[in-house]
Parts: C-alpha cells; structure tokens; sequence
C-alpha cells in the first residue's frame, strides 16, 4: 500500500471489460466510474487517489468495448453514438438502450 492507504492499481478482466482495479482487502464496497466518450479508463483512474476515504474502497476503472482508433478519435465507448446527432443527441436513442 502507499502513503494513501491504496493497494497498487492493477489491469484485470471484468466480464468481457478491461478494467483498472485499486483492490483492497475486506472492501465491503466497490466504487465502479465509467469514463466518457473518446476516454477511457486510465483518465478517471487517479481519482482514487484523490476521494478522501474513511474505510476501505475497492475501484474499478472499465474500459468501454467500442475503441474509437478507426474514426480517427482514439478512446473508447459505451456505444456508438452517430457524431451527426451528436449535437442534439437527446432525440437519439441507441440501439439496445430502451
């Protein structure tokens, strides 16, 4: 552990997920943060660092599935959003999210 009282952050697979896991032991709750679009993982993961904690928290950090390397953006997705809607994508609804 370090001067935070975090264990190291290691990679793991959650389900299908690449994740970022701050473990701890005996954790009774996990923290889980998902990133935005064109993010991943990585970017959030030093807020586990910076949350003041008074008992033991495990973090996971996900990757989303959907790389966005080939659109040019880099990062990652929850879903694929149609960057044309993107302005008002409150009228959108991505297939699967009903």
């Amino acid at each position: 552990m370090n001067k935070t009282g975090l264990a190291a952050p290691r990679r793991l697979k959650a389900g299908s997920l690449s994740a970022i896991e701050f473990p701890a032991e005996a954790a009774p709750l996990t923290v889980v943060l998902f990133h935005g679009y064109g993010a991943d993982g990585a970017d959030l993961a030093p807020l586990a660092r910076e949350v003041a904690q008074e008992r033991p928290l495990r973090w996971l950090f996900p990757d989303a599935p959907v790389s966005l390397e080939e659109s040019g953006m880099g990062g990652r997705a929850w879903f694929d959003i149609d960057v044309e809607v993107l302005r008002d994508y409150s009228k959108a609804l991505p297939e699967g999210m009903a």
